[in-house]
């Protein structure tokens, strides 16, 4: 299973991974990944004063080739969001 971002960042060099055209997330898939976003989400602004959009479709893109792959674990999913978000522009606060 993924454990790691490394996983996630592949995509860039290799495009045709990131399509989901045939992709079908059960309901139960969906609150997973939903819970995985929601706490990255929550970790994030835990320690900064905002999550950039940018940040929110890095989250949810890493999220979503994770479970791709197979992972299933919302601690890993979680883990994957937050470092996916880290290399996002931030956004700062006015």
């Amino acid at each position: 299973m993924m454990s790691s971002i490394e996983h996630v960042a592949s995509p860039s060099s290799n495009p045709e991974l990131m399509t989901f055209d045939d992709a079908a997330f059960s309901r139960e898939l969906v609150a997973l990944m939903s819970c995985a976003f929601d706490a990255a989400r929550e970790q994030i602004l835990a320690r900064e004063a905002v999550v950039s959009e940018a940040s929110e479709k890095l989250m949810a893109l890493g999220i979503m080739l994770a479970v791709q792959a197979g992972e299933r674990e919302v601690q890993a999913l979680k883990d994957i969001a937050v470092d996916a978000a880290s290399g996002a522009p931030q956004t700062s606060q006015i």
